[in-house]
This record gives C-alpha cells, structure tokens and sequence, in this order.
C-alpha cells in the first residue's frame, strides 16, 4: 500500500517551494506616475517603486528622480503595510568638471604633461585652472589635471533614504516630492470671420526638471501659487476640466510621455464665439485709431499668448500676452493701429482765471470704410474737473475718464466737441 504520509509531506513541501518561487518573482502592478504641473513653473510629482525590504532599517537609494526636486518635500509611503521614512539625503551634485574641481580645492591633484606627472596642490579653478606647485603658484599650466578617485562619482540623482520595515517583504511604495522646471503655458490661435471667432487652446508643456518621464498622468493647473485664467472653454474630449481650491484644472485624458528637456503641445479646447471689432482713440495715450476685439468668457481662461488670423486672408491681424480670466470676464485683446482711420484733436479754446480753468476740445473723426464703425474717445483729465458741454452722450466711468461713443457712416467725416472746467 502507498505510504500517504510521506506523499503528503511531499506534496505540502512542493506547494511550499511553488509559493515561495511565486512571491519571490512575483511584480506588483505599479499605478502610472502622475504630475501636477503649475503655472509657475513648478509641479508635484508622484512616483511608484518596488522595494524589497527586510525586518529593521534598510539603507535604500531611489534614482531617476528630478535633478531640480525640492529637498524639503519627499514623502514616502507604502501600499502594502507600514514603514517609516526614517532619514533621506538628496544626492545631486552629478558629474560635472566645476563639481569635481569644487571637491579637490585646496587638495593634492596631478598635473599631467608632457613633462610627466607632477604633484601640485589645486587652488582655483573659476577663472582658470591656479595650482601650488612647490614654491610656485602656477596660473593655466599646459596639460591637464588627475583626480583621486575618493568614492564613486554621481551619475544621476537620486535620495538616499533610510527606511525602518517591520518585517521582510514587498513594498510598492509611493514617492512624493515637488520639482521645479516642471512648466506649462497656454497658446492661443483665433481665426475672426463674419463676428465669430473660431479659438484653438493648445497647452505647452516643458520639462526641464533634470528627469524623464516615460509615461505619466497630467494635470495642469491655473492660477498662481505662492512661492518665498456660448461654451468657449468646453474642453477637447482628451481633457478632463475641475477646479482646485482657488485654481482652475485640465486633466488630461491619457498618460503622456516628458522626456527629459522636451516640450509638448496638447490640444485642451476648440470652440466659436461671438467676437466684436471695437476702436478707439486714448488722448495722450497713443497717437491714432486703435482696433481691439472683444469677447465674453463663460470659463476661466488660463494665461498665454495669443494670435489672431484675418478669416479671408489667413493674415496675422493681432498678437499678444494675456493673464488669467475668470469666468464670465470680458476679455479685449489689443490687436493693433488701424491704417484707415484717423482722428485729431485739437483745443478751440481756453480760459484760465487761476482757480478755474475752462477749455474747449474738438475731435475730427474719418471713416473712409463701406461699412458704418463706433469710434470711442478716451480722455483724462486730473484733480476737480467737470463736463461744462459735450456735443454728444459721454459717460465717466472713472474719475479721471471721458468717454464718448462716436458713430460714424460709411465713408464720412464726423466731429465731437466738449468744454471742460478744471477747478484748483
């Protein structure tokens, strides 16, 4: 008969060792590493690693993190069971000449020549290689200098952590930290025909970090943080919109690729919207007629530059920098002198009596276009002043303002007068 006794003894071992071959190669699944990427050039960046980590405290050294990280804001954690991050250094002085040569100043170096290798005392490398060779202070020697090999050098940056396990096993742990060089912006391209105007928004994202990210998941946020932006911003089906604290986010849809130094253009929303053309004449503020196009925002706007295409020619009509809007915010962008129109002010008349001055302006306006416009003109004057006459309705809208909305016909010529006292 089988001896059932030895079987199973054999059997129980066998699954042992089956188990123990699984753990021992299993890999657990790591989420995607995430960035969130602020306006001002800084961002929280959330890795995953595996570690192995036996009972007590492990000396663990993490690589491939950014070169710029912020040394006061690693966390550390563990998905499967608890640790503690008990001490951490971060290593990145990486090799580099100036680096090497900072660390052997005022120590014995080579120098190395055609005359042989001679001993000699490194002083000062910044402007130019300074060494103490016996009694005498060389300044650029010819050949080149050999350095001591103390420890291995920095190849890459990486923490040096010291981390206290309960007990031996597998840890999928969590590694957080800020870094700078992480950036992003928006570019805006709008295409104005017929009152509409048709808006792309690509986000530009840079890494100049001191690390690649082969895939990562992204949020962008809007606003600016404290370090010692009709359905126009529905967002493009790959970006995801929300909000965070006193800031505005961008989601993106799926993981994306940073590598190190690189910059990317991820499309965050396409939409038409109602826009008007507006001109205006500013008094003393810039000579001529200036054409400005004007929109509502129903969404935030993050800041970024802009551009303006003509819809018939596909011409550059207008180009700037805009700051964040919030919603529901009008936003006017400049777009620049308009060629045809011209206006000229000039004074009619003026009484000075000391204490009370009044003075008489008239504005000539042109319109050589087929098409009727509304011209604005801006004024400023200063202290106690007041509106004796106005040939036409004129609001003040601040105190110093004057405006006067002038319409004038197609192909015609129209005037604005108004006296003004000033009081002293």
């Amino acid at each position: 008969m089988p001896n059932n006794g030895a079987g199973g003894e054999n059997m129980k071992k066998a699954l042992l060792s089956l188990l123990a071959l699984l753990l021992s190669t299993a890999v657990l699944a790591a989420p995607t590493p995430s960035l969130v990427i602020y306006n001002g050039g800084w961002a929280v960046v959330r890795d995953y690693r595996e570690l192995v980590l036996a009972p007590g405290i492990n000396q663990v050294e993490l690589t491939g993190v950014a070169a710029k990280l912020d040394e006061g804001s690693v966390k550390l954690r563990s998905l499967d069971g608890p640790i503690s991050l008990l001490e951490y250094s971060f290593q990145h002085d990486l090799v580099d000449p100036s680096v090497l040569l900072d660390r052997y100043q005022g120590k014995k170096v080579q120098l190395i020549s055609d005359r042989g290798i001679q001993e000699v005392e490194l002083l000062s490398h910044r402007q130019g290689i300074i060494v103490k060779a016996e009694d005498k202070i060389l300044i650029n020697p010819p050949g080149w200098l050999g350095l001591p090999l103390a420890e291995d050098p920095i190849l890459e940056p990486a923490l040096d952590c010291l981390i206290e396990a309960g007990a031996m096993g597998r840890h999928l742990v969590e590694l957080t930290y800020i870094a700078r060089g992480l950036l992003w912006d928006v570019n805006y391209t709008g295409t104005l025909a017929e009152g509409l105007l048709h808006l792309d928004a690509w986000a530009a994202i840079r890494n100049d970090a001191g690390a690649s990210f082969p895939e990562a998941n992204v949020k962008l946020v809007a606003g600016e943080l404290n370090q010692r932006g009709v359905g126009l911003m529905k967002a493009a089906a790959f970006v995801q919109e929300g909000d965070l604290f006193e800031y505005h986010t961008y989601t993106l849809g799926r993981p994306i690729a940073l590598p190190a130094g690189a910059a990317k253009h991820i499309s965050l929303f396409s939409r038409e919207v109602p826009a008007q053309v507006r001109y205006s004449l500013e008094v003393g503020q810039r000579e001529g007629v200036w054409a400005t196009l004007e929109l509502d925002s129903p969404s935030p706007l993050p800041a970024g530059s802009w551009r303006i295409l003509d819809g018939d020619s596909g011409e550059l009509i207008g180009q700037g920098v805009l700051g964040h809007i919030a919603p529901g915010q009008k936003v006017t962008l400049p777009l620049g002198r308009s060629f045809d129109l011209t206006a000229k002010r000039i004074k009619l008349e003026e009484k000075d009596r000391g204490w009370r001055k009044e003075e008489t302006f008239q504005v000539i306006l042109t319109n050589p276009k087929d098409e009727g416009i509304i011209i604005k003109v801006v004024d400023r004057f200063w202290g106690d002043w007041e509106v004796l006459e106005c040939s036409l309705p004129y609001e003040r809208p601040e105190a110093h303002l004057l405006e006067i909305e002038v319409y004038l016909p197609p192909s015609a010529e129209r005037e604005v007068t108004y006296r003004i006292v000033t009081k002293e």
